[in-house]
This record gives structure tokens, C-alpha cells and sequence, in this order.
């Protein structure tokens, strides 16, 4: 035999090798949980905020829980704060399962830039389940003051009778 086709020979067998002993070692090799999960919605109702989420199949996870998480705009995969969590055993049982937590309008730590996403513990290590998905309806923390309003109202029906008169 050739010295370089026994050299390559060589190479492949301990490969082959390598690789049996890693299987015979009884490793797992499963893939991580795939985007089963979505999130359906993020309802603003008065100061707490409402996600309502529903799912293909229960994932699955190293310590039995779906963790909410709020991320930054510039944040990526499951890194920002859990702001909530649920058993995927009690999600077995009912169904969808629905997080709430504090809107924290004004206040350092608002929700109300953030996306949300789902994650489990899959590995020793978190793992993005859903799509990211922002608030549904912004506009419910918008406030107008009062007085604000009244001026405002003044303005647009004087203009309105001023531009008749014309």
C-alpha cells in the first residue's frame, strides 16, 4: 500500500473510532426544541400587562417551566429579565397559558418599549421557543391631561368658524 493512502487510512479509522466511542458513551445528541410556542398577543390592561400564549406542542425543558422574558430592543435570544413563568405541566392540563406582569409606566424598567419572548431550559442553557413580539396595543398608556384636551378642542372649533366665515 501506498504510504499516503495508509496515512489517509489511517486517518478515517481513528476518526471512525472517535466516533464510535463517542456514541458508545451514550451522549445524547437530540435537538434543541424547535419555535413551538407564539405569542398571541400583549394587552396593556391599566397598570399590568396581559400575554396570551398558545402552542403547536409543549416543548421540552430540563426543569419543567416556560419562562417569559422582556428583552431590550438591542437585545437578541432569551437575555433580558423573566418577568414571568408557568409549569409546562399545568400548560398540559389547561391549555394556553396566559403571563401578567407590571407595566411600570414611567418608572425605570418600563415594559412598554420591550419585546417578549418565550424560552425553556433546554441543555443547562435557555433556549428561544417563540418569535419575539412587542406590545399589541401601545395606545392604551397614552394619557392625555385634561387640560391639555379642553385647549386643544377651544383651538379646533375656533378655526373651524373662523375658516366659515371666510
Amino acid at each position: 500500500m501506498d504510504k499516503r493512502l495508509w496515512r489517509a487510512f489511517r486517518y478515517f479509522a481513528g476518526a471512525a473510532a472517535a466516533l464510535l466511542l463517542f456514541c458508545a458513551a451514550g451522549i445524547s445528541t437530540m435537538a434543541a426544541p424547535g419555535r413551538t410556542v407564539a405569542i398571541d398577543s400583549c394587552l396593556i390592561q391599566g397598570p399590568n400587562v396581559f400575554c396570551n400564549v398558545s402552542m403547536t406542542q409543549v416543548p421540552e425543558s430540563d426543569d419543567g417551566f416556560l419562562y417569559l422574558y422582556a428583552d431590550e430592543v438591542y437585545q437578541d435570544g432569551a437575555s433580558g429579565a423573566i418577568v414571568g413563568k408557568v409549569a409546562l405541566s399545568e400548560v398540559s392540563a389547561q391549555g394556553a397559558p396566559e403571563f401578567s406582569f407590571a407595566l411600570n409606566l414611567n418608572q425605570p424598567g418600563s415594559r412598554l418599549s420591550q419585546k417578549f419572548l418565550t424560552a425553556v431550559k433546554y441543555g443547562g442553557r435557555m433556549v428561544q421557543v417563540s418569535n419575539e413580539h412587542y406590545i399589541t396595543n401601545p395606545e392604551a398608556a397614552a394619557t392625555v391631561p385634561v387640560m391639555a384636551s379642553r385647549v386643544f378642542w377651544r383651538i379646533l372649533t375656533s378655526s373651524i368658524r373662523m375658516s366659515s366665515m371666510i
